[in-house]
This record gives C-alpha cells, sequence and structure tokens, in this order.
C-alpha cells in the first residue's frame, strides 16, 4: 500500500511540475490584482506604514491576512522585473512542502496503518490548488499550504505552543485555512501523539475561534 502511494504521489507531482513549466513561460504581470499589489509594493510610506495600511484595507473588506501581506509586499517588491520568478516560487512553495509532507506521513509507523494512507490521500489531494492543477494562480493558497507540513511535524513531534504558533500563521495568510482544521484534527486522531487529547483539543479551539473571527469580520464581497 505505501509503495503505491509514493509511486501514486511522485507521479502526480511529476504530472504538475509539466504543467507548470508548460504555463510559466506565459506568466507575466497583467491583471488587476497584480496591478494594484504591484503599485503598493512600491509606495514609499515605509514598510510598517504599508502593512498597516494593507491590513485597514482588508478589515474593510472584511478579512484578516497580515502573513499573506508581508508574503505580497515581499514578491511583489523583489521581483518586480521577473514575475515568472514569483510565480514560479508560489509553486515551489507548494510543492517542495506537499512532497516532504508526503515522505513524512509515509515514514510514521504509528498506527492505525491501514487507515493512515487514507488521510493523507484525502488532505493532500482534495483542496483546490492541487485538483485545479495550480491554474489557480491565489497568492494566498499557496502560502497557506506551505505551513502545513510544519503543522503537522509539530503536532507529531515538536511542543505544543510551536504547533499551536505555526497554525496560527497558517490561518492568517487567509481565511479558507480554516479548512484544514478537519483534516489536522483526524490525523492527530489517528496518529495519537503524546498527550494527543490536549493536542486535540488545543488545536480544535485556535480553529474554532479562528472560524467565529473570521466570520465576524466579513462583510461585503467576503459576507459568503
Amino acid at each position: 500500500m505505501k509503495t503505491l502511494l509514493k509511486r501514486y504521489i511522485l507521479l502526480s507531482m511529476a504530472v504538475k511540475a509539466v504543467v507548470l513549466a508548460y504555463f510559466l513561460h506565459q506568466m507575466g504581470w497583467g491583471t488587476i490584482d497584480d496591478a494594484f499589489h504591484w503599485e503598493l509594493a512600491h509606495r514609499s510610506e515605509g514598510f510598517g506604514a504599508l502593512l498597516r495600511h494593507l491590513v485597514a484595507l482588508d478589515l474593510d473588506a472584511g478579512m484578516f491576512r497580515p502573513v499573506y501581506n508581508l508574503y505580497m509586499m515581499f514578491g511583489y517588491g523583489a521581483f518586480e522585473a521577473h514575475p515568472r520568478l514569483f510565480y514560479g516560487l508560489c509553486w515551489t512553495v507548494v510543492l517542495v512542502p506537499a512532497y516532504f509532507l508526503a515522505r513524512q506521513w509515509l515514514s510514521l509507523a504509528q498506527r492505525p496503518s491501514s487507515v493512515a494512507p487514507l488521510a493523507l490521500v484525502a488532505a493532500l489531494f482534495a483542496y483546490a490548488p492541487w485538483t485545479k492543477l495550480f491554474l489557480n494562480l491565489s497568492l494566498q493558497e499557496k502560502l497557506g499550504m506551505a505551513w502545513l507540513p510544519l503543522v503537522v511535524h509539530l503536532l507529531l513531534q515538536g511542543p505544543l505552543w510551536a504547533a499551536l504558533a505555526v497554525s496560527a500563521l497558517m490561518l492568517l495568510s487567509k481565511a479558507t485555512m480554516i479548512s484544514y482544521g478537519p483534516p489536522l484534527l483526524a490525523l492527530v486522531f489517528l496518529f495519537r501523539p503524546r498527550r494527543w487529547k490536549l493536542v486535540f483539543g488545543a488545536e480544535g479551539a485556535l480553529f474554532a475561534a479562528a472560524a467565529i473571527f473570521f466570520s465576524a469580520i466579513r462583510h461585503g464581497y467576503t459576507a459568503h
């Protein structure tokens, strides 16, 4: 089972890499969001003032994503003349962590091994950035997925406070990262790390609090 799953994951990632390579040479600045973010990233008011401005814009739109704002300020500023490199970075941010996440989960010898592969496939391939072959270029989802392997690693082997901190960074990249709550809780239940009940309760409370917070601030086009 594990050998077949490893081959499936590697084949899937190879196919996606080929698709990305085909589209990458066509990528460039040009969308409305690109122009808006590029302009903001080059404002001369200073880093702190720009971040406060972006957070204020988000709150006006019913969002709160400071981690994404930091990523955007870096990307559109550092890759001003090289948009293809920025798109490549966005895709790498997902492909590389996903590969190591798959390796980590497949190497776990904890019980129940018969159920673990099902959880792995569901978590890795059910979410939009995978199923859409990355044609959806949303930077927020890719940034959120970059945190996922570290969250899982810390939940299984690291201190709880660190896992909660990284989970918070993931949630603050975009509200849709709440969708990773159920898979994470399922993995905690499946692999039963040390003090798993405390881990399960703490992560569950964090994702529930995030869901309440994001629901409370949404309005306008984010209300749905």
